[in-house]
């Protein structure tokens, strides 16, 4: 196969020779670059352990520490093959979230065994330090790379898409599927996966990709890199799907996704899937009818109530789970309706057998009041007039969907007919009833209505959850289109908006962390922030004016000033990363630190100014830190939704 890979470039060049090895043919376009933090010490000495959750910080630290004999604790297979491959002796594998993580280092290590560093990037999934600090451990986090989106897919694999030269592309985390729609979408094509195959690490990958209308969603049947390859020789030995035959469309995944089911366990997830249906209805061997008129009188409403009952919750569900376009008969469907077919014809058989009892015995009996079935007769000709529409629904198309709480009233109704009739009728008498065998049938009714019960509950309890869920998938989305905006630069106020409603709309709003975040976005969504090629382009005449207001000493007089200001007309000042403190230093380090994109590291090298230097630099600097700051809240909005939705690799 021909595929497209999307991660970073270490990660994508060794997925590369794996898959060439197994006969698969690879275009790499990383869809995010992984930036080391220059400068960053990490003291390891009297370290109890570790903590990796990244292939990424294990790298970065690597190259910032030589110590390799500390234990490392990794969130799962990839991180761990990393360590031992930077040359780590002791690595401890967890199960592949941070979670994990942290049950196999509550487990493992000692809370008074010595501090815990925890390699990481500027963008983190859940919060493993507080969960460790809960449990009376000491970690320490140092803030080792970042990871920033490309700004565009490379020409080879856009080429390939625009071609449709490729069978799939391969995506290892909610952030690259979400970044690879962005990049895909602003390139035009959109609409060219329409042939080609998606393959998510996980549910939650796939997610991100709602944009991209992919021939077929392939989930991994683990969140690891292995599974992941191993999905690809199963599909491609799978027969495609028959292009006679199209299954319907899936229903939008703004407010109410198709439920998402777990990555362990579900090697693939199709848009399409049929929803499942209950088992058909089975009905009892008819009985014998009893001596007792009482007794048959009691079969008969019985037999009434159950019918009525497995016939509501039968359909019920067929109906809820139709919607427009979307025929009601189904293979599972036609034998539930056989199966109420037979129950009917048993009901008929009980009642032949049950006047054939009464007439047999009314030589015996009393001459007493005939009791009145007309409205038992009625309950059982709507029954048969229910089945009626229901065939010829499914002959001629959809039928109008009843809510829950409507099915649930007629259910109601109809017990209390049943429960009405001894009242209304007196039964004829007879031999006493067995009160263990009423007892029975009152106990047999009473689990019915409790059934029901935790069956309507646990729809309402599957409806919140699936639209939570729903609204993390958009908001993913949301992020992703936020972080386009800031990269661009300009004002981005109706992406934050976007982002703040999904946040309200599953009660995340009012976390203070959040609401922080939200707060340092809101302070310049509608006057705009500037993109960080254009504060490194407005950088020079900054630069320069820093080192001539350096130049001036503090305690000089105005006449010094001006001979000053006349020697500053032609300034020479050095380039590069040179050493020193002075302020032509710290200028030529900042300008080396922009030119590798590293904004973090020139505002820090100018923060060392001061006097008159800094008064120079402080209005670059004010725009510089609030650029810093919005794209640090994304980052910790980034990481609160993969805490909730996303696995960590």
């Amino acid at each position: 196969m021909r595929l497209i890979l999307t991660r970073p470039l270490d990660e994508s060049t060794k997925l590369a020779s794996q898959l060439a090895a197994l006969g698969h043919e690879t275009l790499v376009s990383p869809v995010i670059e992984i930036r080391n933090q220059p400068g960053v010490t990490v003291d390891l000495a009297g370290a109890q352990a570790i903590l990796a959750t990244s292939a990424n910080g294990i790298r970065a630290l690597a190259a910032a520490a030589a110590e390799r004999a500390v234990p490392v604790y990794a969130v799962g297979p990839a991180t761990a093959a990393a360590a031992q491959a930077a040359g780590y002796v002791t690595v401890h594998v967890a199960g592949g979230d941070v979670d994990a993580l942290t049950d196999l280092v509550v487990a493992e290590a000692d809370p008074a065994g010595g501090r815990l560093i925890h390699a990481a990037g500027t963008a983190l999934a859940g919060d493993l330090k507080g969960s460790l600090e809960g449990r009376g451990f000491t970690v320490e986090r140092i803030v080792l790379y970042e990871a920033r989106p490309a700004e565009r897919l490379t020409p080879d694999a856009v080429a390939a898409i625009r071609a449709g030269a490729f069978d799939g592309v391969m995506f290892f985390s909610p952030r690259t599927a979400s970044n690879f729609v962005n990049l895909a979408c602003d390139a035009g094509l959109a609409d060219r996966f329409a042939g080609a195959t998606a393959y998510c690490l996980s549910q939650t990958v796939s997610a991100g990709l709602g944009p991209l209308e992919f021939a077929r969603l392939v989930i991994a049947e683990a969140p690891t890199e292995a599974a992941l390859i191993a999905a690809l020789d199963t599909i491609a030995a799978a027969p495609a799907p028959a292009p006679e035959a199209p299954e319907p469309e899936a229903p939008p995944p703004s407010d109410e996704p198709p439920p998402e089911t777990t990555p362990e366990t579900t090697p693939e997830a199709d848009f399409t899937a049929a929803p499942q249906l209950d088992p058909p209805l089975e009905t009892a061997p008819p009985r014998r009818p009893r001596r007792s008129m009482a007794w048959g009188m009691a079969v008969l409403l019985v037999i009434v109530v159950a019918i009525g009952a497995g016939w509501l919750w039968q359909n019920r569900q067929d109906l809820i789970s139709a919607g427009p376009g979307v025929p009601i008969l189904d293979p599972g469907f036609a034998g539930r309706l056989a199966a109420v077919e037979q129950a009917e014809d048993s009901l008929a058989r009980r009642l032949a057998a049950l006047e054939a009892h009464m007439t047999q015995t009314a030589d015996r009996a009393a001459p007493v009041e005939t009791p009145d079935l007309a409205p038992l007769a009625a309950r059982i000709e709507q029954i048969e007039q229910d089945l009626g529409t229901l065939r010829r629904a499914a002959a001629s198309g959809p039928a109008p969907t009843p809510s829950p709480e409507a099915l649930t009233a007629r259910l109601a109704a109809l017990e209390q007919a049943v429960a009405a009739r001894p009242a209304a009728a007196p039964m004829p008498a007879g031999p006493a009833v067995d009160p263990e065998a009423v007892a029975a049938l009152q106990a047999s009714m009473a689990a019915l209505r409790r059934d029901e019960q935790a069956r309507i509950q646990t729809l309402a309890d599957e409806t919140a959850r699936l639209r939570t869920v729903g609204r993390g998938v958009s908001l993913v989305y949301a992020l992703g289109r936020l972080r386009s905006a800031l990269d661009r630069g300009g004002p981005y106020g109706p992406s934050l908006a976007v982002v703040d409603d999904h946040f309200k709309a599953i009660g995340l709003a009012d976390d203070p962390a959040i609401a922080r975040a939200l707060a340092t976005l809101a302070g310049h969504a509608e006057s705009g922030l500037r993109a960080q090629a254009q504060l490194s382009a407005a950088f020079a005449p900054v630069a320069l004016a820093v080192v001539k207001a350096a130049a001036i000493p503090p305690e000089a007089g105005t006449m010094d000033r001006l001979l000053a200001e006349a020697g500053n007309l032609v300034t020479i000042r050095p380039v590069g990363n040179v050493a020193g403190d002075d302020a032509a230093a710290r200028v030529a380090r900042a300008e080396a630190a922009l030119g590798a994109n590293n904004l973090g590291m020139a505002v820090h090298e100018l923060e060392g100014l001061d006097g008159a230097a800094l008064a120079a630099a402080g209005p670059w600097m004010a725009e510089a830190k609030a650029r810093l700051g919005a794209l640090t809240a994304a980052d910790m909005l980034d990481g609160e939704i993969a805490a909730r939705f996303a696995e960590t690799e």
